[in-house]
């Protein structure tokens, strides 16, 4: 678990740099498909993860291989692949949540998966409603789409706390387990 954590920090970083930023969502989907390889056994739900990660990492490595070259897509194409991977991110933060989850309902133990939830429907809704925002110029709904930024930041942070507590409950879960069996 905390490989998948370092992996959503790496890749919810946003910096400047282009080539850096591609650099790190690349290592962090590698990190996020790594982690959930070992929860595998816990809920077969975390394979979808895993493979929207891989299928991400993929994408980022390309793209940071053509940064590298100084290739990059722009227009309208970047447009639509920027949406993918927008989905796609949150369809792994989706599957990851569904297989903590189905942790907790197989275990009987409490891993946060319903404060997950709750901020990963309030993220999402905020992103749709940025992205919203976006096509319709006009200075109110640029100043409504930073208000809804600093929502969008603050679910991020809030994700990583509770994804972070649900570490720490897992391996604590995890630890009684190994003494219970000895």
């Amino acid at each position: 678990m905390t490989a998948v954590l370092a992996g959503f920090l790496l890749v919810l970083l946003h910096l400047k740099e282009e080539g850096l930023e591609l650099f790190l969502k690349l290592a962090g989907y590698i990190l996020i498909a790594g982690g959930l390889t070992g929860f595998l056994k816990e809920s077969v739900i975390f394979a979808r993860a895993r493979k929207g990660a891989v299928v991400l990492a993929v994408c980022a490595g390309i793209l940071w291989l053509g940064s590298l070259y100084e290739l990059s897509l722009s227009g309208p194409a970047a447009t639509v692949f920027g949406w993918l991977v927008t989905a796609g991110d949150m369809y792994i933060r989706y599957m990851t949540v569904a297989g903590i989850q189905d942790m907790e309902q197989a275990g009987n133990e409490e891993f946060y998966s319903k404060e997950l939830f709750q901020v990963w429907k309030i993220w999402t809704a905020t992103l749709l409603f940025i992205l919203l925002m976006l096509f319709i110029s006009s200075e109110f709904t640029m100043f409504l789409a930073s208000a809804a930024g600093v929502v969008y930041l603050a679910c991020v942070v809030i994700f990583l706390i509770y994804l972070d507590r649900s570490r720490a409950a897992y391996l604590n879960y995890v630890k009684e387990r190994e003494a219970s069996l000895r």
